[in-house]
């Protein structure tokens, strides 16, 4: 008997050549040219295969539902073949939960097939398996529960191919595996899945719809069976998605509810899924990286599908929801997103349920409000308010939170944290609170306010020190504005773990940039910025001229703008707490260490800028500390450049401290450059001529440090002169306590110029006058020397440069 095989066209080199294998194995013929080798095992049914014979290809075969074919133009070497055959009988499904098979399999088609590839060239190919030629089924289902199965001992025992998900995807009714040259080995093949109850190898399971064009969901014309990336439209029983189903919405579709109750088994979105205003949907879990719109329900209501949203909220894969509408409504529901965007027309949407969007947060139509049920908010990508959009708290008794992980940008928005309209620092509000938190310990932050930002309380809580920045600006003074509460008193408390006051520094570093004016810190007692934390004014404004003193626990840090601590203990260091000044304005009424004892050493660094102590300013300055007061040993003094200027004490007090006293040991002190004054502004410096011996009711200076630049003035209007004395003096607690320390009186050491203007007179009271650069007596100033044994000196000018001597009209007294 002999078979007769007829075709349309004429066979290439190529075909005929598979052809010739094809009757050679199911006829057991020897050939030239045979290159399957299956046939002596058994595998002679169906034989089909790809390959190249004299430049000529065949690049697709299907031997019973095991499809072959090449992908990356791979058929380019002559010799090049794939062929395979099977074995007899029908195809049935093997339940696989036993011995030869990988724990993993559930399940394998009952048909096997023998592969064989030629050593010539490099070829890739596609194995396909189509679910309509091999169980009686219909469609495969998620790819990723398939698996190609391999053997290499005639069937005995299977190993699972490695397929990366990326060369996994299911075609209308075939599952399909790209499998490089490396992969693909002569052996035994057949089709395995890890989850029977989804995915059976029959593919009687819940189909998987994919969007096939955009349009409405109740419309069979939108949905395809096909998930290739140019799908074909296979729907033959013009159908929609059941609630059983899985459901695809690709990328570049939009898919539009019709209608409420919306059900399917698992959403997968790329492109869109619009819901309208309808209500009621359900899934089991939702995934993609695309884009889920609501307009609220007609109810008022959140009208998100239920499920489970964590693939699609996770902040790499995850997709977005939209907003958008003109309907005033609710967020009534606890969710988790990734992106979430406010796109209203009109209408208010309103959270009233604890919010976490692992992506971004941006407003750019309509009005979102924080409502009348305490929620949090957090958002750990960025948050952007655009133009013509606003923020805003209902007008209720409520606090809500919201909690930042990444930038925040008022991009000429309103954003009203607070219904305050001006600042009241001794009550909280009632009328509805946002507390703003930065809290990312990992990365820096800015909050860049180019639109009006109303804050009522602002928390930086970045990880266990100063490293990471919370960085804030503005593009005009009025788009800052922080009306909260602010009078806590921060007490003894090197650490602070919560703080009510309205800027609220714990930890990190708050970097205070242009057009940022923050109008008081704390209202009562002290502000602390604690041992992990940085207060950087770096081009903005600080105030703190209420309560009694901004407390460095940590680094109190200037480079440009203003700061300002015009109250009784101006600015009092604690523990390690710094003072740095690169630039801008300092002006305060003391600088001191703590009442607390010798343990709180802190530290005074000036590079630049102008820092003012005036311990004549509102409230005065602490009577128990000279106006400058580096107390201890262990404190730091270092000045390489800037001004300091020193002036404004009360002398002749029942405590009789100085202006200037400086402890430091040598180790701890560093002088390179730098101006201080030392300044007398007010009456209750003595004359000189009504002054008994070593006085101190004149200005003092009791300082082991040397300075660089000294320079000796009097801003009283009359022509009197003031006197400016050196003598050692205490400073500290009066009474004796741990903190008081007494300093004998120091040689003045000046490494640069000393300047004595005009009104004023400087005795030495017998210490010893040590100068490098220039010596400056103006007209009507003196030095005093004495031919008193007790009072006299030796002055010396020992620098390493030419210096002048300038006596202006004066001579030495």
């Amino acid at each position: 008997i002999a078979e007769v095989l007829v075709y349309t066209s004429t066979l290439n080199a190529a075909q005929r050549q598979i052809v010739e294998n094809y009757l050679a194995a199911k006829y057991n013929l020897t050939i030239t040219g045979d290159v399957y080798a299956g046939d002596a095992s058994g595998f002679d049914f169906d034989v089909a295969g790809i390959g190249r014979n004299s430049a000529t290809t065949h690049s697709e075969a299907n031997s019973a539902g095991f499809v072959l074919s090449t992908y990356n133009s791979s058929i380019d070497t002559d010799g090049e073949f794939v062929i395979a055959g099977r074995a007899s009988g029908s195809n049935s499904v093997v339940n696989c939960a036993c011995g030869g098979f990988p724990g993993t399999i559930q399940q394998r088609w009952g048909r096997t097939w023998f592969v064989d590839k030629t050593t010539a060239g490099t070829l890739d190919a596609t194995i396909s398996f189509d679910f309509s030629e091999g169980v009686a089924g219909l469609f495969p289902q998620n790819k990723n529960d398939y698996e190609l199965l391999y053997s290499s001992d005639g069937g005995l025992s299977f190993s699972i191919v490695t397929i990366p998900s990326a060369d996994k995807s299911i075609s209308g009714d075939k599952m399909v595996f790209r499998v490089p040259n490396a992969s693909l080995l002569d052996g035994i093949y057949t089709l395995g899945t890890t989850n029977s109850t989804l995915s059976p190898v029959n593919g009687l399971a819940n189909k998987t719809w994919y969007s096939y064009q955009s349009g409405n969901a109740n419309d069979p014309l939108a949905w395809t069976l096909d998930s290739g990336i140019t799908p074909l439209y296979v729907n033959p029983s013009s159908e929609t998605p059941g609630a059983a189903d899985n459901v695809v919405i690709t990328s570049g579709k939009t898919i539009t509810l019709v209608a409420d109750n919306f059900a399917v088994n698992n959403l997968e979105v790329f492109g869109t899924l619009d819901l309208v205003q309808f209500s009621g949907h359900t899934t089991t879990s939702i995934s993609g990286t695309g884009r889920i719109r609501l307009a609220g329900s007609t109810s008022n209501l959140d009208n998100f599908p239920s499920g489970t949203t964590t693939a699609f909220a996770n902040a790499t894969t995850g997709g977005t929801v939209e907003i958008y509408g003109t309907s005033t409504f609710s967020l009534n529901q606890i969710r988790q997103f990734n992106d979430l965007i406010i796109n209203k027309s009109s209408g208010v949407v309103s959270l009233n349920a604890n919010y976490t969007l692992n992506g971004d947060f941006t407003v750019d139509g309509g009005e979102f409000r924080f409502g009348s049920t305490a929620s949090t908010l957090i958002v750990y990508g960025d948050i952007q308010v655009n133009p013509t959009t606003s923020v805003t708290v209902e007008n209720a008794n409520v606090r809500h939170q919201l909690d930042v992980y990444g930038d925040f940008t008022n991009n000429d928005g309103t954003v009203q944290f607070t219904n305050r309209v001006a600042v009241n620092y001794t009550a909280e509000a009632t009328n509805g609170i946002v507390d703003f938190n930065l809290l990312n310990d990992t990365e820096n932050q800015t909050v860049t306010c180019n639109g009006v930002t109303r804050f009522y309380r602002i928390e930086i809580d970045k990880g266990t020190d100063d490293t990471y920045l919370a960085t804030f600006n503005a593009n005009n003074p009025s788009n800052f504005l922080l009306f909260g509460y602010a009078n806590d008193n921060d007490g003894a408390i090197a650490q602070l773990a919560t703080s009510n006051n309205a800027f609220a520094l714990l930890r990190g570093t708050a970097e205070i940039q242009d057009n940022i004016i923050i109008t008081m810190l704390s209202d009562n007692g002290n502000y602390n910025i604690s041992a992990g934390a940085q207060l950087w004014v770096n081009g903005g404004t600080v105030l703190n001229n209420g309560g009694n003193s901004t407390v460095p626990y940590g680094k109190l840090k200037i480079s440009d703008g203003l700061l300002e601590s015009r109250v009784n203990a101006g600015i009092t260091t604690r523990d390690n707490g710094t003072i740095i000044v690169e630039g801008g304005v300092v002006i305060t009424n003391q600088i001191r260490t703590s009442v607390l004892g010798t343990s709180n050493v802190g530290g005074y660094i000036q590079s630049g800028g102008s820092v003012t102590v005036d311990g004549d300013g509102p409230g005065g300055s602490g009577l128990d500390y000279y106006v400058f007061s580096l107390t201890y040993t262990g404190n730091v003094f270092q000045m390489s450049g800037g001004t300091l200027t020193v002036k404004g004490y009360r002398a002749g007090t029942a405590s009789n401290r100085g202006a200037i006293f400086i402890n430091s040991d040598p180790a701890n002190t560093s002088v390179t450059g730098g101006t201080v004054i030392a300044e007398i502004s007010n009456t209750n410096i003595n004359r000189p001529g009504t002054l008994p011996a070593n006085d101190s009711s004149a200005y003092v200076i009791t300082s082991r440090a040397p300075f660089w630049n000294l320079v000796l003035r009097n801003t009283l209007g009359s022509t009197i002169q003031r006197q400016v004395d050196i003598l050692g003096g205490t400073s500290g607690p009066a009474g004796g306590g741990a903190a008081e320390v007494t300093l004998p009186a120091q040689n003045l050491v000046v490494k640069g110029g000393l300047t004595i203007e005009s009104k004023i007179k400087l005795d030495h009271n017998g210490k010893n006058l040590n100068i490098a650069g220039n010596l400056t007596i103006q007209s009507n100033a003196d030095l005093l020397f004495s031919n008193n044994a007790a009072r006299r000196n030796t002055t010396t000018l020992d620098g390493t440069d030419n210096a002048t001597l300038t006596f202006l009209n004066r001579t030495l007294a």
